[in-house]
């Protein structure tokens, strides 16, 4: 294989690596529910952006409320950032929040079913029988992000690309070399 060769894969090999490498895991455990028990665990759900975030918290513009009495501007505790349960919110994202009232203040944490995947209330309305959201309820939003496509399709190329450069090197290997 010839030098040139053997550069090129070492570079796409370590630039696929850098691109696709795991982040650091934290093990959050928790009970296995489906969308109907989440339901039934939280006192409030509702939809909304995130306007600003504190320790581990959040403020919400809410949009559209599922389940309880909540707020236009709702504060909502994410869970200790320690704890790798916690949510961490990120300003200006949208949320469907499952949300528990502990003391008078909302919480909310990776194994009560928020999530930042706005098709979820679809379902709440089609298959788990919540209502559209309540009369005096804000506006829909209106735009779903599609922020986790980017690196995957990156990663994709990176890899479809390596593929490509390791074909290259096969076919080249069997060539016949003039003798010189």
């Amino acid at each position: 294989m010839s030098r040139a060769i053997r550069s090129t894969l070492a570079t796409a090999t370590v630039a696929a690596l850098a691109l696709v490498a795991p982040l650091p895991a934290g093990a959050c455990s928790c009970i296995v529910r489906d969308l109907t028990a989440q339901v039934g665990a939280a006192s409030a759900i509702f939809e909304g952006s995130v306007r600003s975030t504190n320790d581990g918290g959040a403020v919400f513009d809410v949009t559209h409320v599922y389940k309880g009495s909540v707020p236009t501007k709702a504060s909502v505790d994410g869970g200790d950032q320690a704890s790798s349960c916690a949510i961490p919110f990120t300003i200006g994202r949208s949320y469907v929040v499952f949300a528990v009232s502990q003391g008078g203040t909302l919480a909310t944490d990776l194994c009560s079913g928020t999530t930042d995947d706005l098709s979820t209330t679809a379902r709440l309305t089609t298959s788990v029988g919540l209502p559209t959201p309540q009369a005096g309820s804000p506006g829909f939003p209106g735009t779903l992000r599609a922020a986790r496509t980017v690196p995957i399709a990156l990663a994709s190329a990176l890899v479809g690309l390596l593929g490509v450069a390791i074909l290259i090197s096969a076919l080249n290997q069997r060539r016949p070399r003039p003798i010189a």
